[in-house]
Order: structure tokens, then C-alpha cells, then sequence
């Protein structure tokens, strides 16, 4: 599939700064610079081993790093965990890592009691996604009996209705059909320009992307960089 050339928009509230990244001796992310922008959907890239999911655990606050890392003027030192917690929603690869209940039900209200997005997630709202995603029959089954698609849908799902304003998503799409995918970005672009979120991705599925994404970022040779053209590794 070709890049996705785009344009980060201006107005941005988390940045990285001079931000290395090193496990043992081996260094994954040298010196990156960047502010992720507001109301974008943009899909970090790289190959297998190159350090993305590392960026992502750093984002929210699980490894250590050298740099400074910045949300609305205020360094992530300066957070603690759980308050750090508020502010970057991370989407695991493994759904089931991710449950905190036993029914989609339960997941779905246990998010919305502790949503930023009141007024957005409605019940309504939630009704008609639930509904898109084809989970109504299943909102009462257990989730870890659930495959592997509809515990995707239902983590995915879950963590939007938390309103978290930025937003971290390691391969969200993984195992889905095509026609769950596409209903999977479609929700999830209308929030994230609605609500004015940052958000990144990460997916090896590259289909439909160039509809959804506004920009790619691509981690390679210790470097990550907007892509402008083919990336070369």
C-alpha cells in the first residue's frame, strides 16, 4: 500500500521533545521531535522490532526515557500515574489485556460512568455504535469467550467512550473483516475530529487507511519522520 502524505495540523497539547528511546544497549529512537496535532488521526509506521509499540509505553508513562515529554504546558514527570492515566488512552494489541469486567455491557457503562465525554457519548450514541459494530447480541456474554474480532470492537469501543483527549492505538485493527474495519474508522474519525483528539496508530492493516489518516509518521534508522514520500528503511 503507497504512504499517506498529509499535513499535521498546527494546534497541538502533547509534545516529545530531543525524546531517546534505548532498551539494554540498544537504542530504538534517537532525538525525535514532535507535536502530535488535534482533531488528526495520524499511523506511526516502521518495521517489526523497530520500536513503536516502545513509543507507545513511554507516551503513557510505563517506561522511562531520555527527553521531555509535554501536555498542555505540563511535563509527564510532573503527572503521577494515575492522573497521567486521565489524559492518554492506550488501545493494547491484546484486547483481552484491556477488560476490566466480565460483559461488553459492564465494559461499555463502567466506561461511561468515568467518560470526559459526557455530553458526546450519550446513551443514544453509544446505542447506535454498539449497533454499527454489531455487538448487540453479545453484550451479555462473557467477554473472554467473545473471538477475537468482536473483543476488538468491544475494547475499541470501550476506550473512546472514556474520552480520553489523547489517544494511542496499537493495531486496533487486527483480525477485523473489511467491512468492520471500515465502521471501526469511521467511528472513530467522526470522535476524534468532533472532540478535537490526538491521535496515533499503529497497524500493519493498511486498508482504507489513506481515507481515514491525515499524516504518517515512520520509525526507521533509529529516526522517526513525517512522511513527505516512499519511506526508505
Amino acid at each position: 500500500m503507497p504512504p499517506i502524505v498529509g499535513t499535521p495540523a498546527a494546534q497541538s497539547q502533547l509534545h516529545w521533545r530531543d525524546l531517546t528511546l534505548q532498551v539494554g544497549a540498544t537504542i530504538l529512537v534517537h532525538d525525535s521531535s514532535f507535536a502530535l496535532p488535534v482533531g488528526q488521526l495520524g499511523l506511526l509506521s516502521g518495521a517489526n522490532g523497530s520500536g513503536k509499540s516502545t513509543l507507545f509505553r513511554v507516551l503513557s508513562k510505563q517506561l522511562s526515557m531520555s527527553g521531555e515529554v509535554t501536555f498542555a504546558g505540563k511535563t509527564m514527570a510532573d503527572y503521577k500515574l494515575f492522573d497521567w492515566a486521565q489524559v492518554v488512552g492506550y488501545v493494547f494489541q491484546n484486547a483481552s489485556d484491556q477488560f476490566i469486567t466480565m460483559t461488553p455491557r459492564e465494559e461499555f457503562v463502567q466506561s461511561r460512568a468515568h467518560s470526559h465525554l459526557t455530553d458526546y457519548w450519550t446513551d443514544d450514541r453509544i446505542k447506535r455504535a454498539i449497533t454499527a459494530l454489531n455487538l448487540d447480541h453479545v453484550l451479555d456474554h462473557v467477554v473472554y469467550q467473545l473471538s477475537g474480532g468482536q473483543q476488538k470492537k468491544v475494547q475499541l469501543l470501550s476506550v473512546l467512550i472514556s474520552g480520553h483527549p489523547v489517544l494511542l492505538l496499537d493495531e486496533p485493527l487486527a483480525g477485523l473483516d473489511s467491512a468492520s474495519v471500515r465502521t471501526l474508522l469511521t467511528l472513530l474519525k467522526d470522535y476524534i475530529v468532533t472532540n478535537q483528539i490526538s491521535a496515533l496508530m499503529i497497524s500493519h492493516q493498511r486498508q482504507f487507511l489513506n481515507e481515514f489518516v491525515d499524516y504518517e509518521l515512520h520509525l526507521a534508522n533509529h529516526r522517526i519522520a513525517l512522511v513527505t514520500e516512499a519511506p526508505h528503511d
